[in-house]
This record gives structure tokens, sequence and C-alpha cells, in this order.
């Protein structure tokens, strides 16, 4: 059910990069749902009725000089080497780019609630960016019962969470040449 800000141009109809979506986490008491418009989430009861807000701060989500220039080099990877091309792409392709992008970043992109409780929020991270094996890729937020941050939890850029129990998580991994695999590691806490 969860689903992405669409946006319809000329040639197609398509997932607006970074725009609003919709994400929840079904619990006992009722759903987390956000949009990752800022950080705050709400606890949904089953009859409607909003039981609970978790806000937290952080970064600003103005889309930043860095962010552009990230996804722009992530565009032109494959010719980068070729000015003609480079420049075709500026004076052809960029400006519908930037005329497509929200003025903001989303704050999270992925929640789990554990079977304990704990909400856990992934916070956006950008997917075109390249990183090796064992980079940081995604964080994760870790809030309690009561609304607190208990942990902070860092997953490799080539690590996609599935499941979660109190001392371990469950990835999907994929190796350098793009192989997947499951795997269970003990997650360290400092």
């Amino acid at each position: 059910m969860p689903g992405p800000e669409r946006v319809l141009t000329e040639q197609s109809f398509h997932a607006r990069h970074w725009g609003r979506q919709l994400v929840f986490a079904a619990t006992i008491e009722g759903t987390w749902v956000g949009t990752g418009d800022g950080y705050e989430l709400e606890l949904i009861d089953w009859d409607g009725v909003v039981r609970r807000t978790l806000e937290w701060s952080g970064p600003s989500l103005q889309v930043s000089d860095a962010i552009l220039q990230g996804l722009h080099a992530r565009l032109t990877y494959s010719f980068r080497d070729d000015e003609t091309k480079m420049r075709e792409f500026d004076r052809d392709r960029w400006g519908e780019w930037l005329d497509e992008l929200p003025p903001t970043l989303p704050a999270y992109e992925r929640l789990l609630v554990l079977g304990s409780g704990d909400l856990w929020v992934g916070l956006w991270a950008p997917n075109w960016l390249y990183r090796e094996p064992g980079d940081s890729g995604r964080t994760w937020l870790v809030f309690n019962d009561g609304g607190q941050q208990i942990r902070r939890v860092a997953i490799p850029g080539n690590m996609h969470l599935l499941d979660v129990d109190r001392t371990r998580v469950l990835v999907l991994v994929r190796g350098e040449l793009g192989v997947e695999r499951l795997g269970i590691y003990e997650m360290v806490v400092e």
C-alpha cells in the first residue's frame, strides 16, 4: 500500500524522485503513519483516532547543491568522459530533472515495528550514491514503546534491512558482483 508521489510528463508517468511517500507500520494499538515531510509520525488507532505523535529533530531537509551535484553525477556517470554528451544532457534534460524535484528531501522512508513495540525509522538516504560494501548506507533510529529514542543503527550500504529481533538483524546482502544472499548479524551496541 505505500506508494510514492507520481509525476506525469509528456514522456512518462513515474515516481517523483524523493517525493512524498506514505509509509506505515502496523502495531496492536494501531498504525504508525507518516509521509517523511518532517521528523514526525502519528500512531492512528484502529478507529481512526490519532493516539500519539512521535517527533524528533534532524538535519535540514532543504535540497542542497551537494545533493543536486550527486544526482547530476549519477545521471551522467556513463558518459562522464564525453564532453559533447555532457553538454547535451545539461542543455536538453537536466532542466527537466530540476523542474520535477521537490524543494525538500524526505526525512525517512521505511518503518519497522518489533514485537517488543520498538519502532525502527529508516532515515532517507539517496539511492544513487555509490557505496562500497561496509560503508554506512542507511541509518535507522530506534524508539521504544514510550517514544524515546534508544538507539541509532547504521546498516552498510550493500545491505537491505528485512527484520530485527532484540539482538540480531536479518538483511539482504548484495555482493560486489550484484549477487544477493540473506545474512543474520548480531547488533553491536556501543
